[in-house]
């Protein structure tokens, strides 16, 4: 079985050598690929197509699936060899499931698109519209930026015209991640003693993995005052633990982040210690 990709964009790179890597979004209307398994993904004659292929190839599911984003996943040894030029081994994670609308992210030792272009450069960006492949200019700089990066910026089109930056974690390491958030807002918020939130962080390893700035008060003061701005502009602080948010959101997001830490920065330290949990009892 195969189906056309109707819409989407992406973005190819040459890793190194004879390796590259693409990551990009894409529209589906009739298939609702699983996300694990590896599928065909073929580009002939310009015209994009997914093949149901993962019952004859026994992909594994990558094994660190609970806590990786794209650019993990691309370097496990997980990835079927596609002899052929314009295919590749490509995987699958839900952005926008209701509406048939992935991640689409492939490792391979050819450029998928070297059709579209006289020569291939180490960079290359794709539109499909229609069912139908063209090249397009790069949308944004991405030198020194990795792929989950390259995702989190709002460049990717819906159908219907927004533009979105998506979540480049797998479905499992995002709701770990949100797990993650909530136990150290219980730790913060002084809901659970560093003793219950050591125990926490030990039985659920991959909760924990997820967690950055652990007893970090600068950092908890930040995430505290972060919460306190999005509460009060109406928007949720787990955005980015969402599989998608629109250009407006992450705009705006991308702001209180960097308003936020230049506050907590600047503050006095009489003023920092304020609310902060004192680990001395």
């Amino acid at each position: 079985m195969y189906v056309p990709i109707n819409n989407g964009r992406l973005f190819e790179r040459k890793i190194s050598g004879d390796a590259y890597a693409m990551v990009g979004y894409v529209q589906l209307d009739d298939l609702e690929p699983l996300e694990g398994p590896s599928y065909l993904v073929t580009f002939f004659d310009g015209y994009p197509e997914v093949h149901e292929y993962e019952k004859l190839s026994k992909s594994s599911k990558p094994s660190a699936y609970n806590i990786s984003n794209v650019d993990n996943l691309l370097t496990e040894q997980v990835w079927n060899s596609v002899t052929c030029d314009l295919a590749g081994s490509s995987r699958f994670i839900p952005v926008l499931p209701e509406e048939g609308c992935f991640i689409l992210y492939s490792a391979s030792n050819r450029p998928l698109f070297s059709s579209l272009y006289t020569s291939m450069p180490d960079d290359c960006w794709v539109d499909i519209k229609d069912q139908t492949l063209f090249a397009i200019e790069a949308p944004i700089k991405t030198q020194g930026m990795k792929l989950n990066q390259v995702l989190s910026e709002p460049i990717w089109p819906h159908y219907d015209g927004r533009m979105f930056a998506l979540n480049g974690l797998t479905t499992a390491a995002r709701e770990n991640l949100l797990a993650a958030r909530k136990l150290m807002f219980s730790y913060i918020d002084q809901q659970l003693s560093e003793a219950e939130y050591k125990q926490k962080l030990h039985s659920a390893p991959e909760v924990n993995s997820m967690i950055t700035g652990r007893y970090d008060e600068q950092y908890h003061q930040f995430l505290k005052t972060l919460r306190a701005h999005c509460e009060q502009q109406g928007m949720d602080h787990n955005l980015f633990e969402k599989p998608y948010c629109e250009r407006a959101e992450h705009e705006v997001m991308k702001s209180l982040c960097s308003m936020t830490m230049k506050e907590v920065l600047e503050l006095p330290s009489k003023h920092r210690s304020r609310g902060w949990i004192d680990h001395s009892r």
